[in-house]
């Protein structure tokens, strides 16, 4: 049965839910022509799009953020000359409240939408989504990631296909690990939870008769379940049961109140991150006051100076993402997927360009013109991890990157209730950054998660 939320509970909900767009949907969009990365492919002149009368027109929901998509929807209509893509852009911060106003409305318009991975079983269990059970073929299903086909599927049905893959990198400021004379984290080396706290320590300064913080140690760039779930994953911490719904025994289990034990002692006992509202951990390391960040990986992209034309003015690096001396390697994953309006009036027209879009050349040619993020394809991301141009930094960082989001270790829950989970989860993971009790605060969230899943299934 469907989801069908309640007009109090979401409205209430939607404002939370509009500002936990993840990191990889907020990067700036780069200035030039031709961006100086390798990633990304010279752009020469204007997009030729096919001509003629009488072509099927579709509507394509992206992010404002995505550049260059003229030039991707350029290339379809060329191999595909019998169809015409039209461009719809909001930004990523405002693409769940979009979604929900057209597709939530029944609207047969657009056509393909473009949303966060973990939205795919909300949407498609709701009935917003075709499924797309028969539209791929063996081998093009098995050249996504694990983690991107688990987060496309709830109930046996794929609702979505996978555009990008995103991971989360423990950046590192090689200058104060210098100043503070301790040895930073080598490439590709996975540093445990315990490590990251101690050098925190050794990196934190207090400059000024107020006590006030210069230099902080650590902080996560922002407090959504893609970076800080994998802390209960680590100690085996379970994320939803397996219909999707049930989250008892789950977050306020022990596993995960020990890893927020410990995500609350990096505020309070130890006080090497801010747990101020308004620190801005990403801008906070881009000025030299934050020793160690986990953050998205498409960060590499802005540090690198690829928006900007200039990168940091300090020396800095990456290294995996941590797991606990006693606990197992997790490392999330998320992305961008595609997936089709189930009130599309064209929707052959529309399966064709999402199929394009995700495999083979369409893939490629999306991920070297337009998104910021990894590709969510195994044959593209071996392209970085075994190409020649990635070999020096700071594009060997991007192959850290794609060597961790092959492993796909870290999924986060597929379930219809993701919105409600995720946004109450975060104002719980706020109130332990403030100090409030971890154990009690992770049994209110499973409570006021059930209570919200129970009630939109009604």
């Amino acid at each position: 049965m469907p989801i069908k939320a309640s007009t109090k509970l979401k409205r209430s909900l939607l404002i939370i839910i509009s500002l936990v767009a993840t990191a990889c949907s907020q990067q700036p969009t780069p200035t030039g022509p031709t961006p100086a990365a390798p990633v990304l492919a010279e752009i020469e002149g204007e997009p030729q799009r096919a001509e003629g009368d009488g072509r099927t027109e579709i509507v394509w929901l992206a992010p404002s953020e995505w550049s260059y998509l003229e030039y991707v929807v350029a290339e379809f209509e060329a191999q595909n000359p019998d169809i015409r893509v039209e461009i719809k852009q909001v930004s990523a911060e405002s693409m769940f409240q979009e979604v929900e106003n057209t597709l939530g409305v029944g609207s047969s318009s657009p056509d393909v939408v473009t949303f966060e991975a973990s939205l795919s079983a909300y949407y498609g269990y709701n009935g917003w989504l075709e499924s797309l059970r028969n539209d791929f073929t063996f081998d093009q299903k098995q050249d996504w990631i694990r983690a991107s086909q688990m987060a496309s599927i709830f109930n046996h049905e794929p609702y979505s296909a996978p555009i990008t893959a995103s991971t989360q990198l423990l950046f590192y400021n090689r200058d104060l690990f210098e100043q503070g004379r301790t040895n930073p984290p080598k490439q590709e080396s996975r540093w445990t939870w315990e490590r990251v706290m101690s050098a925190a320590e050794k990196l934190t300064i207090d400059e000024d008769d107020d006590g006030n913080t210069d230099v902080w140690g650590f902080a996560w760039e922002n407090i959504g379940l893609a970076q800080l779930a994998p802390l209960a994953q680590s100690l085996s911490g379970g994320m939803v049961g397996d219909d999707g719904f049930t989250v008892e025994g789950m977050p306020d289990s022990v596993d995960w109140v020990g890893a927020f034990e410990f995500y609350d002692d990096m505020y309070a006992e130890k006080e090497v991150a801010s747990a101020s509202e308004s620190f801005n951990a990403v801008e906070s390391f881009e000025r030299g006051h934050l020793g160690m960040l986990i953050a998205d990986g498409t960060n590499i992209m802005r540090f690198a100076g690829v928006y900007t034309g200039t990168g940091l003015s300090f020396d800095w690096g990456v290294s995996l993402y941590p797991n606990f001396k006693k606990g197992e390697v997790s490392s999330p994953v998320g992305g961008w997927h595609i997936g089709i309006n189930i009130n599309s009036r064209q929707k052959d027209a529309a399966t064709r360009f999402v199929v394009w879009l995700t495999t083979g050349e369409g893939a490629e040619t999306m991920w070297r013109f337009s998104t910021p993020g990894l590709p969510a394809q195994k044959s593209l991301l071996n392209i970085i991890i075994r190409g020649s141009e990635f070999d020096a930094e700071p594009w060997s960082y991007l192959r850290v990157a794609a060597n961790q989001a092959m492993e796909n270790l870290g999924v986060l829950p597929v379930t219809p209730g993701f919105p409600y989970y995720d946004a109450l989860l975060q104002g719980m993971l706020q109130d332990i950054r403030e100090g409030v009790d971890p154990e009690r605060n992770l049994n209110s969230a499973v409570e006021l998660i059930s209570l919200a899943i129970e009630e939109n299934q009604r």
